[in-house]
């Protein structure tokens, strides 16, 4: 993976959420050497985590990454997304080391006169106004250093707060794939209304597999 092409992508997925009007606030992602002198895309002073990890009603999580700022998009119905991708140095080429891919829903849609821009596209947020909705973090991991086979993939996801909740994924994730998986499966009416926006080419990443065979037998997404 290709850490020009992956800020670009971060760069160009959040231009285009802007046009859809799907995004109402956003930060383009900073870059910056850490402290181990790896190469970082996300915020300035670095993702702070530990908060999102604890065990804390998910609205006091929420409200933190809020509050923070911590998200580069917050979208038009309160969710809040941020990208993080760590690259480290070999023979001065830069090679994906990490990366960290979250969504925080609103556990609440605002009032009317909070927002009332949201209620005029009312047609976008069928689906998020139902009241048998549970809205959930979702987050998207690669960390190869803690692989262990099955129980801890290189590359999986996890919904909720659920310690053991580790989906086997079959790659790194881009910032293309990561947002056209939200917004296919949780802003549906968004994304079709601006499919034409959403579905046209990138900056291209070339994708690596990490998945192992035993990961494959049990339930996993391939992206």
């Amino acid at each position: 993976m290709d850490s020009d092409a992956i800020l670009k992508q971060c760069t160009e997925i959040i231009d285009r959420l802007i046009l859809s009007g799907l995004s109402i606030a956003q930060s383009y992602p900073s870059t910056r050497m850490n402290a181990s002198g790896d190469y970082e895309i996300g915020f300035k002073k670095g993702i702070e985590i530990s908060q999102t990890l604890k065990n804390i009603p998910y609205e006091d999580i929420y409200k933190s990454v809020l509050d923070e700022e911590s998200y580069h998009i917050h979208l038009i119905d309160g969710g809040l997304v941020s990208f993080n991708y760590i690259f480290e140095k070999n023979d001065d080429v830069f090679f994906i080391k990490k990366h960290r891919l979250s969504f925080y829903p609103s556990p609440s849609l605002p009032s009317f006169e909070d927002c009332p821009e949201l209620y005029s596209h009312d047609e976008i947020f069928l689906e998020c106004t139902k009241k048998n909705l549970v809205k959930f973090p979702i987050r998207f991991d690669y960390d190869p250093k803690n692989h262990i086979n099955v129980t801890h993939p290189a590359s999986h996801v996890t919904f909720g707060q659920f310690l053991n909740c580790r989906i086997p994924v079959s790659m790194p994730v881009t910032p293309r794939k990561f947002i056209l998986f939200l917004l296919r499966n949780f802003y549906y009416s968004g994304y079709t209304k601006s499919k034409n926006i959403f579905d046209k080419k990138m900056a291209n990443v070339i994708p690596f597999h990490t998945i192992t065979d035993e990961e494959k037998k049990i339930g996993h997404f391939i992206l």
